[in-house]
């Protein structure tokens, strides 16, 4: 983060980090919107959100209902790939970190 402060400036750094914050609160908002609908159709107490992804194709267009499973598998795989990445990113902070300071 500072990188990228650095790399933009402070006002365009803090209106970008506002807009990137808007923008993922209103993707949120939309999947437990979805999820809650799904979960009434459905008559499901609650879904995971893998689950909301594939009831969402399911219940879709029914040209899009076929990769459902798919669209589940997808998710699983993007979330293992986000939690991947995070973690390597985090190791990579914390080794640069303390290379610094020793």
């Amino acid at each position: 983060m500072p990188m990228a402060f650095k790399s933009t400036g402070l006002i365009p750094g803090v209106i970008g980090t506002i807009f990137v914050a808007v923008v993922a609160t209103h993707c949120v908002h939309i999947l437990v919107k979805t999820s809650r609908n799904l979960c009434k159709i459905c008559r499901i107490p609650s879904l995971s959100y893998t689950a909301t992804c594939e009831y969402a194709f399911k219940h879709g267009p029914k040209q899009l209902r076929q990769y459902s499973t798919f669209v589940r598998y997808f998710a699983d795989s993007a979330m293992a790939g986000i939690c991947i990445g995070g973690t390597s990113v985090y190791v990579l902070f914390i080794a640069t970190s303390l290379r610094d300071v020793s």
